[in-house]
């Protein structure tokens, strides 16, 4: 759950961006982005929401008017906030996954958060130096994209794995029956972290938190799902020919 205020042109370029770092993943979640709440919002208790969401406000002042709360650090503490104005970013301290990710620690593996920090900054050198805001904010939806990327394929090699294992164990009978089996195999968070030891990826112990988060959250299960699918599509197509 991530809230963003500052003026309108910033927050929404910064909420579009984040919705971009979705890609090639799926996140069912709620998206408001306006310098003010929407009439019908505006009593809505939105920041106590039990679901995912994205919101991209005015100034922090509403947060008291519309919802009786003083500033951006007394929100629930599951909620990220960020005042671009002045480049704050509010993480409760007491935020943890289920996974055992905390607000300290809150960040991509270092084969995607190094990388695509360099780039970022990058991005924000080529700003200061009057380059359009157009461009820069396509330099840095480029590079999140490409560090999606390397999470997607992490889930890509796995969905792999777990098909050729299981269409050499025994023999399926079509796609769905490969898929299911496939699918039976890789709803394991045990077995999945035990496969990523074994990948470059996986970085350090340090970073088993994240992966554990990672593995837990929609978006990964929808895209193993899809890779499984088409691995076993694919499996079946070489293999009855």
């Amino acid at each position: 759950q991530v809230v963003l205020f500052g003026d309108a042109q910033r927050t929404c370029v910064v909420a579009f961006l984040l919705r971009g770092m979705l890609w090639p993943f799926k996140w069912q979640h709620l998206f408001v982005c306006a310098p003010w709440p929407p009439e019908e919002l505006q009593n809505v208790p939105l920041v106590e929401a039990p679901f995912p969401f994205i919101f991209a406000f005015g100034e922090t002042a509403m947060l008291q008017h519309f919802w009786g709360y003083q500033n951006m650090y007394d929100l629930p503490e599951n909620i990220v906030a960020c005042l671009l104005r002045d480049r704050w970013v509010v993480i409760n301290e007491k935020l943890k996954t289920s996974g055992g990710l905390t607000g300290k620690t809150l960040k991509f593996p270092p084969f995607v958060h190094s990388e695509l920090r360099s780039q970022i900054k990058e991005a924000r050198s080529a700003l200061r130096n009057e380059h359009g805001l157009l461009e820069t904010v396509q330099k840095v939806q480029d590079a999140i994209e490409a560090a999606m990327g390397k999470l997607a394929n992490i889930v890509g090699r796995y969905a792999q794995s777990k098909v050729e294992a299981e269409a050499a164990r025994c023999k399926a009978k079509d796609v769905d029956d490969l898929y299911e089996r496939s699918c039976r195999e890789a709803e394991n968070e045990e077995k999945f972290l035990a496969w990523l030891q074994k990948e470059p990826a996986f970085g350090s112990v340090e970073q088993a938190a994240f992966y554990k988060s990672f593995y837990q959250t929609q978006c990964f299960m929808d895209r193993l799902y899809e890779e499984i699918h088409s691995q076993a599509n694919a499996w079946v197509l070489r293999n009855s020919s």
